[in-house]
């Protein structure tokens, strides 16, 4: 997937801007995580990104329509894609020098920062295709009246994103099924009104008060009134242990533990209050209960509103395995932070933090799409991801040689090379690298590349 190659259609009014846009982008690809004036190099090319980043005829909206229709194309290929949304708070508290954010979070700290909501395309299999939709805003601080139009509140995001992405593929994509994934806080009437109107597809984990009208219960308790259809089992992997206060964060475990998670999988039909067009009003949608038989403090219990039929225990159970690639998305948020370092910088406005937040962006996906190549492609071509003198840069230098191999190295490979770059053992009992050891690794490739081209150059003058 070239990704720069997405926006050689990109007129930002321009022709220097949008060459701008394509150098900029090259190098934050190169270097996701670096401060700016770091990945730039040197001071030209870094007051060409400031400059970029705060000229005005820089558009967000107009980068992602052209990696939206990119994203659909690359849906085109497939029968089923889950649009994946959530939102996620991007903390700038420690940024001294911000102007015009907003507060984030419940706390009482008076945390700053700005508000992110992405759609994520994904395959069943968690192959990352692109960003449906993203929308990034600041809160204005002031809580508004409950009497507010559906399309003023911030839960709208969920409405929003659901119309501008999945309606989108779905209309252009009449062969591929788009089906959107959220948590319990996309559980709401507004949301799963726009849902009936438009005939989607959709999966949402229920929250524990909604209430099933055909028996005047919750849908817990309404579910657990239905015969089993069946068990699942589900690997659960447990990284963390909380430490017992809300102000440390939760201590990593050295190795995870791992457990099999024997599910009680029960389903049917509940009729749900909606709000159809700002209507109250009745529908019917079909639902899902998972819960572990064994009752323990870690036990799992998923309700799942779905308009996917759930009679049988197969229908049941490929609704569940549709709902666990939500996690993906959380992945890909950590990567954003963690790995691109969104949060790290210090750009002052908010528009401008608005537009490098969209470029890291697709940076993320960028490290999320090898992780997941390497995972489910290992044998395929490395050129599916790499330029060829990046993995011959990369080959000379990790195997220590003068000599380049006679066969394109798979993706298992060099992804492992790019990984030990950024400190992986590759220890038999290591498992596969995750994105934070590749996001290291690409930074550290980044200067092999550029010293292989400039000796090669210098080699070809001589």
């Amino acid at each position: 997937m070239d990704w720069s190659a997405e926006f050689r259609d990109l007129s930002l009014g321009d022709p220097r801007l949008d060459r701008r846009f394509h150098l900029v982008f090259e190098k934050f690809l190169m270097r996701p995580g670096e401060p700016i004036a770091s990945a730039c190099g040197d001071w030209a090319s870094c007051k060409g990104a400031y400059r970029l980043l705060g000229n005005r005829k820089f558009s967000r909206e107009k980068i992602m329509e052209l990696h939206r229709r990119q994203t659909i194309e690359r849906m085109r290929r497939r029968d089923v894609v889950l649009a994946i949304q959530d939102t996620s708070m991007i903390n700038y508290n420690s940024h001294l020098n911000k102007i015009d954010l907003g507060p984030i979070g419940s706390n009482k700290k008076g945390s700053q920062g700005l508000i992110l909501h992405t759609l994520l395309a994904a395959t069943p299999e968690m192959e990352p295709l692109g960003i449906l939709d993203q929308k990034s805003w600041a809160r204005s601080g002031v809580k508004g009246s409950r009497s507010r139009q559906n399309e003023d509140k911030e839960s709208y995001k969920w409405t929003e994103s659901f119309k501008k992405g999945s309606l989108v593929a779905k209309d252009e994509l009449p062969s591929t099924q788009v089906i959107t994934v959220s948590d319990r806080e996309s559980d709401i009437s507004a949301y799963l009104g726009a849902v009936y109107d438009s005939e989607g597809d959709i999966i949402v984990r229920a929250r524990d008060t909604r209430v099933d009208l055909l028996e005047e219960k919750t849908i817990a308790e309404s579910l657990k009134e239905l015969k089993v259809l069946g068990s699942y089992d589900v690997e659960v992997t447990r990284r963390y242990v909380p430490r017992g206060n809300y102000k440390r964060k939760n201590q990593r475990l050295a190795k995870p533990l791992e457990r099999i998670a024997s599910l009680e999988v029960r389903g049917g039909p509940v009729l749900l209050r909606i709000k159809a067009n700002g209507v109250p009003t009745e529908a019917l949608f079909h639902c899902v209960l998972a819960k572990e038989k064994t009752l323990h403090a870690d036990s799992l219990e998923w309700i799942l509103i779905t308009t996917l039929p759930t009679e049988t225990l197969e229908e049941a159970i490929k609704v569940i395995n549709y709902y666990k690639v939500r996690w993906f998305i959380e992945i890909f948020h950590r990567t954003l932070k963690s790995g691109c370092g969104v949060e790290d910088s210090r750009l002052q406005t908010c528009e401008r933090l608005q537009n490098y937040l969209l470029m890291m962006s697709l940076a993320a996906t960028k490290i999320c799409q090898m992780t997941y190549l390497h995972r489910k492609k290992p044998k395929a071509s490395c050129e599916e991801i790499f330029k060829p003198t990046e993995w011959k840069a990369l080959y000379l230098k990790t195997q220590n040689t003068r000599k380049l191999p006679s066969r394109v190295p798979s993706i298992e490979d060099v992804t492992i090379w790019v990984a030990k770059l950024g400190g992986f053992l590759a220890r038999k009992g290591d498992g596969y690298p995750g994105t934070l050891a590749l996001w290291k690794g690409l930074l550290r490739l980044n200067d092999i590349h550029e010293d292989y081209l400039f000796y090669t150059k210098m080699l070809t003058c001589g």
